[in-house]
Parts: C-alpha cells; sequence; structure tokens
C-alpha cells in the first residue's frame, strides 16, 4: 500500500504546482459545480440556462444532471465547501482540489485490480504512469468535461472488481454494477468503456462465464439500477434527453477523416494533449513523441495477443474494442472523449512489458529503457506546465484576467442586470461571485440585425445597460458582438469602458456600460443591409438577396449612402465575403473604389473570409444627401452554363458614420 501511496503523492504533487498557479477558472468548468452555488443561494432551479427536466423540485430543488450527459457529481462534493469557504473566494481551488482526488481515486483503483491480478510491481507502474502523465494530469484537475468523476468511477469499478476476484460474493458483484452504474450517470460516455470491457471480457473468458451464479447477475444488476438511478430517472422524465442530446453533436465528415483526425489526437495524448497545452500556450509534443508512444502501445497490443495470459489478453481485446468504438463514432470527439483509452493502454503496456521482462534476458533493459524515455518527457512537460502557468496565468478561456472581472462586476454592478454577448462569461462569473449576478446571455441565435432576445440592435443600444463580451480572436460566436459593436459605432451613444487584460496584455473581456436613451440617428440611408429588400433601390451592379441575407455583385457595383447632417469627416464600411470559389479561380483580388471623381486606395484580398472595406471619407468629398460611391473588381468569374451571371464578390452590409 505504501507505494500506491507514493504513487499518489507524485500526482499530487503535479496537480497541486499547477493548481498553485491559479489560471482562470475556464466556463465549462465552473459549469460542472454551479449548481451548488445555485443550492446554497436558492432553493429553486438555477436562474443560468440549463437543460429541461435536469432538477427535480420537491419543495426545495437540486439537480439529478448537469447537462444531459453529464451527472451533478462535483455539485455535491462542492457543495459543503462552497458552503465553508464560500465559492467568491477560492471557489477555482475548491474545484480543482475536488477533481484532484476524485482523479487520484481512479488511479488508486485501477492500481488495486493489478495489485489483485498481476502483483506489487505492475500495479505501482501503472500508478506511476498515471500520475506523471501531462494528459491525466491537465484533464483531470483542469476538468471541463467532467473526466474526474469519470476516472473516479472507473477507479471504482477496479475496486470492485479486485473485491469480487478475492471473496466471489454477491455483495461484491452488486458492487461492480453500482460502479458502472455510477459511471454512466458521472457521463454518459463512459458506457463505451463498459461496452468494450464487458466484450472483451465475455471473448475470453467465455464458459467461465457460465460459472457465475444467477444470484450474482441479479445482484450486479440490481447495483446497477441503485448506481445509476438519477441517470434513469432523468430518461425518464425527459423522454430519453441524453440521446436526443448526442444528436446534436454529429461528425458529417467521412470514416477515413474522423479515423485520421483521431489517431492524431490518440497518438498526442499518449503523453500532453494539446487541450490542455493551449492552457499557457505550450508546444505540442515532438514528432518523435508523436510516433513513439502510439508504436509502444501497438506492440504491446500485439505482444498481448501472442504472450500466454488471460489478463493481458482481456486489456488489448478492451483497447481494440474500445478504440473501435471512439475511433469510428459518427459523434463529434476530441481529446476529452478519447482520455478513455489512456488507462487501459497504460495496463496493458505494463502487463505485457512484465510478461516480456520474465520471458527474454533482454526484456527487463528494454522495459527500464522505455521506461526512462518516458518518465523524462512527462516531466519535461509537467514542468512546462507548471513554468507556462506561472508565466501566463493562463491565456484565452483559461485567462486569470477572469479573477479582477469578477469583482469588477460584483463591485458596481451587483444590482444590475448584465447582458453576456458571448459563450465564456457566465456559469464562472457566476460562480466567483457566488451567484450574487443578475446574468443574461443574448447571443444564443442572434444575427447582424437582432440581439437572442429577438430585438433589434438599435433598440439594445438605445435601452442601455451593462454589456460584457470576449475580446476579439477568442469569441466562439462572434455575430453577436460584431453586430453591437457596429451598433455602437453608428449609434455612438454616451458610454462607458472597462477592459480585463491578460498578463501578456492582450484583451481578456470588456464591459460596456451604456446610457439609456441616448443614441444618435445616422443621416437617412447612412447604413444598408444587403439582405433588406428596401436597400434594392440604393444598390447597382447587385443580384437579389440571397437566402442568408447578402448579395453577389458584378464586376462593377454602387452603392447610394447618405452624408450625414451637417456634412462631417466619416468612415465609409463595407461588409464583403470573398468566397473560396473565387480564390481558387481568380488567385487574388482586388477592390478600387471612388466617390464623385475622388480615388479610395485599393486594396487586394488573396484569402477567401469574411473582409471589411474601410476607409477614411474627408468632409469635403461628400455632397448633401445621398452619395454615389463606385467599386469596380479587376477581375470576376464569368458567366457559365451552371451560373449565367458574372460574379464579382459578396456583399452583406455598408455604412457612411461620422
Amino acid at each position: 500500500m505504501r507505494w500506491r501511496l507514493a504513487a499518489l503523492a507524485v500526482y499530487f504533487l503535479w496537480a497541486s504546482l499547477q493548481i498553485a498557479q491559479k489560471p482562470g477558472l475556464q466556463i465549462d468548468e465552473a459549469l460542472l459545480v454551479t449548481g451548488a452555488v445555485d443550492m446554497l443561494a436558492s432553493h429553486g432551479e438555477s436562474t443560468l440556462p440549463h437543460d429541461h427536466h435536469t432538477w427535480v423540485c420537491t419543495g426545495r430543488c437540486f439537480p439529478i444532471m448537469t447537462v444531459r450527459y453529464v451527472g451533478p457529481i462535483k455539485t455535491y462534493l462542492c457543495l459543503p465547501l462552497f458552503a465553508i469557504f464560500g465559492a467568491s473566494g477560492a471557489g477555482a481551488e475548491i474545484v480543482r482540489i475536488v477533481s484532484m482526488f476524485l482523479a487520484a481515486l481512479g488511479i488508486w483503483g485501477i492500481a488495486a485490480l493489478l495489485y489483485q491480478i498481476a502483483g506489487l510491481w505492475p500495479s505501482v507502474a501503472v500508478a506511476l504512469i498515471l500520475a506523471m502523465n501531462p494528459t491525466y494530469v491537465g484533464m483531470t484537475v483542469f476538468d471541463n468535461n467532467a473526466i474526474a468523476p469519470m476516472m473516479a468511477a472507473l477507479g471504482l469499478l477496479c475496486m470492485a472488481l479486485a473485491t469480487y476476484l478475492r471473496k466471489g460474493t454477491a455483495v461484491a458483484a452488486m458492487w461492480i454494477g453500482a460502479a458502472m452504474g455510477f459511471g454512466i450517470w458521472a457521463r454518459a460516455n463512459y458506457i463505451w468503456l463498459l461496452a468494450a470491457l464487458c466484450a472483451a471480457v465475455v471473448i475470453v473468458l467465455r464458459r467461465r462465464m457460465l460459472r457465475v451464479p444467477w444470484t450474482h447477475w441479479t445482484a450486479w444488476i440490481v447495483g446497477g439500477i441503485a448506481g445509476g438511478l438519477p441517470f434513469l430517472i432523468y430518461q425518464f422524465v425527459s423522454r430519453g434527453g441524453t440521446w436526443e442530446g448526442l444528436s446534436m453533436f454529429v461528425d458529417e465528415s467521412s470514416l477515413g477523416n474522423r479515423i485520421s483526425g483521431r489517431l492524431v489526437m490518440f497518438s498526442e495524448l499518449l503523453l500532453a494533449d494539446r487541450e490542455h497545452l493551449a492552457m499557457w500556450g505550450g508546444a505540442p509534443v515532438a514528432d518523435w513523441q508523436r510516433w513513439f508512444f502510439p508504436l509502444l502501445v501497438f506492440a504491446a497490443c500485439v505482444a498481448a495477443f501472442v504472450l500466454p495470459s488471460v489478463w493481458t489478453r482481456i486489456s488489448a481485446l478492451m483497447f481494440l474494442l474500445l478504440g473501435a468504438i471512439l475511433f469510428t463514432s459518427r459523434l463529434q470527439l476530441s481529446e476529452h472523449h478519447l482520455i478513455l483509452l489512456l488507462p487501459v493502454a497504460a495496463v496493458m503496456v505494463v502487463l505485457a512489458g512484465a510478461l516480456l521482462a520474465k520471458r527474454y534476458r533482454a526484456g527487463a533493459a528494454a522495459i527500464v529503457l522505455v521506461a526512462a524515455v518516458y518518465f523524462v518527457s512527462a516531466a519535461v512537460f509537467q514542468v512546462s506546465a507548471v513554468r507556462g502557468l506561472a508565466r501566463t496565468g493562463g491565456v484565452g478561456v483559461w485567462s486569470d484576467a477572469i479573477y479582477p472581472l469578477a469583482d469588477y462586476l460584483r463591485t458596481k454592478y451587483q444590482t444590475q442586470e448584465i447582458q453576456i454577448l458571448d459563450w465564456g462569461l457566465d456559469e464562472n462569473l457566476h460562480l466567483l461571485t457566488d451567484g450574487s449576478l443578475h446574468t443574461v446571455e443574448i447571443y444564443g441565435g442572434a444575427t447582424p440585425e437582432e440581439s437572442g432576445q429577438r430585438r433589434l440592435w438599435k433598440d439594445v443600444i438605445r435601452k442601455g445597460g451593462v454589456f460584457v463580451l470576449t475580446a476579439e480572436g477568442d469569441r466562439t460566436f462572434p455575430i453577436a458582438s460584431a453586430a453591437f459593436l457596429r451598433a455602437m459605432a453608428e449609434y455612438h451613444p454616451s458610454s462607458r469602458a472597462y477592459s480585463a487584460l491578460q498578463r501578456n496584455r492582450a484583451g481578456y473581456a470588456h464591459v460596456v456600460e451604456i446610457d439609456s436613451n441616448t443614441i444618435h440617428e445616422p443621416a437617412s440611408n447612412s447604413t444598408l443591409s444587403a439582405g433588406d429588400s428596401s436597400a434594392a433601390k440604393w444598390l447597382s451592379g447587385f443580384y437579389p438577396a440571397e437566402a442568408s441575407g447578402w448579395r453577389w455583385t458584378a464586376r462593377n457595383f454602387a452603392i447610394g449612402l447618405s452624408a450625414p447632417d451637417p456634412i462631417l469627416h466619416s468612415q465609409l464600411t463595407i461588409g464583403l465575403y470573398v468566397p473560396d470559389t473565387l480564390i481558387k479561380g481568380l488567385g487574388s483580388i482586388t477592390l478600387k473604389a471612388k466617390l464623385n471623381g475622388s480615388l479610395f486606395t485599393p486594396e487586394t484580398y488573396r484569402a477567401e473570409g469574411e473582409h471589411f472595406f474601410t476607409r477614411e471619407v474627408p468632409a469635403a468629398w461628400l455632397l448633401p444627401g445621398p452619395n454615389r460611391f463606385e467599386f469596380a473588381l479587376d477581375k470576376s468569374l464569368p458567366p457559365s452554363q451552371a451560373d449565367l451571371r458574372e460574379l464579382g464578390i459578396v456583399v452583406t452590409r455598408a455604412s457612411l458614420v461620422p
């Protein structure tokens, strides 16, 4: 036992060093525990957006699921700690310490099973491999995908299996079922691991499974129902909400593309996954490491079927079956899904290595060499993680700028509604302020014309209030933020702004407070949306609007925009899109423009995507009323049998504002 404790001490060391650097609390990391904040603040359901039927109310409301496929395990573990220490003070550290102990339970349980079936040193080796692994540490400590509860469930299952192998009782069989049901409740895709495990055991053991008494099978089923009861209740009241939710994340790419992309992710996560290296801008694993460790795993898999060992074959077959499920799944998968393979691969490699060391004289020396390469590589990444987090405080969505932002909002706007313009700034702010903020998300379903609440952006700006948006470059749903900023530029309301900056001085988020009824109406026809039918009379050289609200132009086109009254130095902005078909067919495209005989500086577009043609317009160039801005492209797509139109570029909007 002391050797297993020593392995856990290694895990606790790296985990604690990284927690101590206090990177920012990421939104999904907070999502897994915000239910605890809500239960402390109120007897009702969470005020944050959440899936239907995930809360149960019987006088007092409590969650049975966090989202459709994740259970609130960490919510209930953090509840008493938040009650004692508060979430706003050390909330991020509490969440991460809870995650750390859940992941440690996973290591302990896997090592306990290995001790039962293979002895001391294989169990210690597997425990050390996981304790040192940067992917395992990063994904479980900074857990934004319920990986830590899932690993805890795996540890409990392994301990239950070890107990059953030792005692062979119905009670032990019931605990196996309970651990399985608990794991599915923790995160639904845990069922993939269980399916691979059960299939591998049945295939390898075959007739020996028939010797298990029926009372044990019954106890196993009863335990599974008990362990997964909250998950089953949710499926009943939501009519299969988990399966409905999974259908929303379908990967439409080909089977070959899915397999090749996931092989790359798997090859990296064996050492250090790219998801958490991005926390501090760390460099990905080296090319030789991307090949060496996967080849080691697959060599162990081959050896497992050659060497005569039941448990080694079970682990290898489980690895292959689980890999087949994950690599071919039609669901959208990332590294945090593929991490299920990591502990299985570690067990398989250690069991196969132990057998090789016993059979071949050179086997032990080879294993020592491979172990040295792995542990040195892992240590380098662990040190890089600690240093990177200490230097940056986290970057992007992991930036520690979230902490001063939360303090600023709680101090200044605790009694006001705060409108969130992008993903990444709601659940974490909710947790870090003990649920004291009144936030409303207005980015979901937003368009360039309307907010997610189906109000014109002009009306949103006119009403005023407090708005929070992420910095450019880190926007997940940029439509709302871009439309909000365009409306700000167009109507010039009275406002004040605060920016939360990352340690590298890059923007993290911005707070904009707008005074109500202070907008300045632009001159008539100073702003046009290409999809607006009323805009057609001001457009020349355009084709009819498409369903998505934009128009193709010909090679030469013109737009009429009204000058401000009185005439002032203004800014012309044309929102346009250069399709990939144009770049592939024509190469770079140059746009020229003129107004009343005065020429603007041309602009050349060499890449497909959204662009803005923005130019300063001196007041002396403008005439009272409408002004005709003339545009010309140096090339265009000629008419063809498929499309009889001469195609220039795509225009989405145009404006002329002071």
